[in-house]
């Protein structure tokens, strides 16, 4: 296994960001009960996000005239989402809470790496031991923690470790959207671009008894291997690579449904609001048969969700079980969460990555950084099998669907 952090990679150091003192009102604590929607991922490994972005200046330019400011903007963002700088409490009795007392943090460290940037942020296969010191880890019961790392004269990379349990992929894009805008025009401004999170949650209607449901199961399945199965992180040479799919062929591939909960949520709402869904498809038809067999089953899934999206929610947690132990592949992250659009005045990221995927099984889904409708896709593999997988992909299924 790689250390955490490899010779190519100097901490500076690590700082303490807390929100204003007049974060989560009045009261000294504010607490924030987990719902069913996140006890389903209360025991996923943290989400882990790296974006690069271009910045031909020296470390000590970065240090002096960006570092300040983007420290204070997450100061005065974490105004309004103040519970990531709070804790996760874990209760041997009931269930979580997320609890922010005044005084809490987000840890932030700014390091200097002399790795190479444009090869680090391209497409093709790369050490994923690489990645690792690009991000910081968890520490006691946070939820949130930041790394700021430099690549001298070449450019820097924001790289964020977030607890899944506290919310989803809406929620962190959310997050950062404000905070890259806080810091790029100010906190007016910035606020005024950016709706503040919906925090209510009497607004989650708990009809079918699913937060008991699913506690009692996550107790039943503690201490078990199921979701490591997933996890390559100690294996050996794993490459993360990027496959972009263009407009012209996604159309190709494209079909539309529409599901959702009732009462619908608002979309700034804070936490997780994900369900599970699970697709089956023969191994032999996949692989030999002359038609899309993988996304046809994906088709006839959603079509069924027309039914409702609740329909199956009590075998939620346990098909996430069942199908980690099987290490089948799932997907991370979604073209619609637009995080190309988290801009801190450096130009668009020129790529962004979502490591953890080594460690749940997953395919990451992103939209294509030139904004024309595409989709970039990312990775995890031991070498062998990505070089495989490569094969596979540009002399059967890209030539099989066509398009650009």
């Amino acid at each position: 296994m790689a250390p955490l952090h490899s010779p190519a990679t100097q901490l500076l150091q690590t700082w303490n960001v807390s929100p204003p003192p007049f974060a989560g009102g009045d009261t000294t604590t504010t607490v924030l009960p987990s719902t069913f929607f996140d006890l389903i991922f209360m025991h996923f490994h943290p989400v882990q996000r790296v974006f690069f972005y271009d910045f031909p200046h020296s470390s000590h330019h970065f240090i002096s005239s960006e570092l300040p400011s983007l420290k204070y903007s997450l100061s005065i963002t974490l105004s309004r989402f103040y519970p990531l700088a709070g804790r996760l409490l874990m209760h041997a009795s009931g269930k979580p809470e997320l609890v922010f007392t005044a005084g809490d943090s987000v840890s932030v460290t700014i390091a200097v790496s002399s790795d190479d940037f444009d090869e680090l942020s391209s497409d093709h296969a790369r050490e994923m031991s690489r990645f690792h010191p690009l991000l910081s880890k968890l520490i006691e019961k946070e939820v949130l923690a930041i790394q700021v790392t430099i690549f001298p004269n070449s450019g820097i990379s924001i790289g964020t470790t977030m607890h899944h349990g506290v919310g989803d992929g809406a929620t962190y894009s959310h997050f950062m959207k404000t905070w890259s805008a806080v810091h790029r025009f100010g906190d007016l401004a910035g606020f005024s671009m950016v709706l503040p999170p919906f925090f209510d949650r009497s607004k989650m209607r708990d009809d079918r008894g699913l937060e008991r449901l699913f506690m009692d199961e996550l107790e039943e399945f503690k201490g078990g291997d199921g979701l490591e199965k997933w996890d390559l992180h100690g294996c050996n040479d794993v490459v993360l690579a990027t496959f972009v799919f263009g407009r012209e062929r996604l159309e190709k591939m494209k079909k539309k449904t529409l599901a959702r909960i009732e009462p619908a949520l608002p979309t700034n709402y804070f936490g997780n609001c994900l369900g599970i869904c699970c697709v089956e498809a023969k191994r032999t038809e996949v692989v030999e048969e002359k038609r899309l067999v993988a996304a046809e089953a994906i088709w006839e899934v959603i079509k069924g969700l027309e039914e409702g999206v609740m329909e199956r929610a009590d075998k939620w947690v346990r098909n996430v079980y069942k199908y980690a132990s099987e290490r089948a592949m799932t997907v991370a992250g979604s073209p619609k969460l637009g995080v190309y659009e988290v801009e801190f005045g450096w130009g668009k990221a020129k790529k962004v990555e979502i490591v953890s995927i080594e460690r749940t099984g997953a395919v990451s889904l992103t939209e294509s950084r030139d904004g024309e409708g595409g989709i970039e896709a990312g990775l995890a593999l031991p070498r062998s099998e990505m070089e495989e997988f490569v094969t596979c992909f540009f002399n059967g299924f890209m030539d099989e669907i066509g398009g650009s």
